[in-house]
């Protein structure tokens, strides 16, 4: 299956998120901050980002901005998870290219399954 990334400083939410994606087949990695995730996701490689907006440090777009920069990661298909859900967050968010964002308290863990397989047979289908 895929290799999953997630940045999510709540270890409890990245915990169910795993656990959830592990069962349905999937390798998953977590980084509790932006600046972790920028540091580790080379090694990762991963085929799908799930990354939070409000991280310690960097914010989840300032990290989708650098991830954007990196020719190894501009392409990888990016599901944004957060508490709020402004128009202005979201239309930052798909300004930055993200496949999907979902506010956390209406994601169930099914939910959050249907939607990173969704976004990873999308990525497929145009060839990236």
């Amino acid at each position: 299956m895929a290799n999953v990334f997630i940045i999510e400083d709540n270890r409890t939410i990245g915990k169910i998120w795993k656990f959830q994606l592990e069962r349905a087949g999937h390798q998953v990695t977590i980084a509790t901050t932006g600046l972790e995730a920028l540091e580790v996701i080379g090694s990762v490689n991963p085929d799908i980002i799930l990354t939070d907006i409000m991280l310690p440090g960097m914010s989840g777009f300032e990290v989708l901005e650098k991830l954007r920069e990196r020719e190894a990661t501009k392409d990888i298909p990016v599901i944004i998870l957060s508490a709020t859900s402004t128009h202005q967050n979201k239309e930052r968010a798909f300004s930055l290219g993200v496949y999907k964002y979902i506010v956390k308290s209406e994601c169930t863990p099914r939910h959050l399954l249907e939607n990173v397989e969704a976004a990873l047979g999308a990525h497929s289908k145009t060839g990236h």
